[in-house]
């Protein structure tokens, strides 16, 4: 079995939690203190699918990625609505580049809650959107448009911190700790891989995000977008909505 050695943290292969735009992210530890951690591997040379950006260098955004969660482990380290940023380092294994980025781990993200769950109380989704709420706002105070909000990319931690095993080990999932009736969650933005500075621009004019939670100004018009930070408001809207009908079939209506 293949083991990954990143610093005082380590991983093995089968260790999958799922996949983000640029990586693959693995449950690790800290060889030191045993603390179980998210390790998101990067592989520079490895081609990723064009739907999800426009231009054809996805080095920039790799680095645009580590640029960001530097810029928010240090500016947002208080705000827990972020994911806690334990380390990031750059390796060479077998000739090829990795960018290593190494996150405290959570129990479940929010898709897979409403997979587990189906529809949600109006309570529930009002507490987790007021926690997505402010972590927007924090993001706008750094000027930073994250660009690919979706269920996948909302992560939920469970208060109770009660040690929960990967949740596509649970055999029984009607029985699973990160129940709908707990109101113990915190949420967590995560995948800034296709985030960007705003900086002092007023628009952005480049095509990224997944399609089906685009803001209409993002879909091309003649080849070309042209839009702000409120297309971030646009896919938390339709996030919400999937929330209250536990669908997305009115994506394609």
């Amino acid at each position: 079995m293949w083991q990954v050695h990143v610093g005082d943290y380590s991983f093995i292969r089968d260790s999958l939690l799922g996949h983000g735009t640029f990586g693959t992210v693995y449950k690790g530890q800290n060889e030191k203190t045993k603390e179980q951690v998210a390790i998101k591997e990067i592989h520079m040379a490895q081609k990723v699918p064009s739907n999800f950006f426009e231009e054809e260098n996805h080095i920039q955004y790799i680095a645009q990625e580590v640029a960001i969660l530097k810029e928010i482990s240090v500016k947002l380290k208080d705000n827990e609505n972020f994911l806690k940023i334990l380390g990031c380092e750059e390796i060479e294994i077998q000739g090829e580049n990795f960018i290593y980025i190494i996150t405290e781990i959570c129990d479940v993200n929010l898709r897979r809650f409403l997979l587990e769950n189906g529809k949600i109380s109006e309570g529930l989704i009002r507490k987790f959107f007021r926690q997505v709420g402010n972590a927007m706002t924090a993001l706008d105070s750094l000027n930073i448009i994250h660009r690919d909000l979706k269920p996948d990319n909302i992560l939920l931690v469970n208060k109770a911190n009660i040690e929960v095993a990967n949740i596509n080990e649970v055999e029984n999932k009607t029985e699973m700790i990160m129940h709908a009736d707990s109101n113990d969650f915190i949420l967590k933005i995560a995948d800034f891989g296709l985030s960007t500075f705003m900086d002092d621009k007023p628009y952005v004019d480049t095509l990224a995000g997944t399609f089906i939670y685009r803001a209409p100004e993002v879909k091309p018009i003649n080849g070309k977008v042209k839009y702000d930070k409120k297309a971030d408001m646009w896919s938390l809207g339709l996030i919400m909505l999937e929330c209250f009908l536990s669908t997305r079939e009115f994506y394609v209506r």
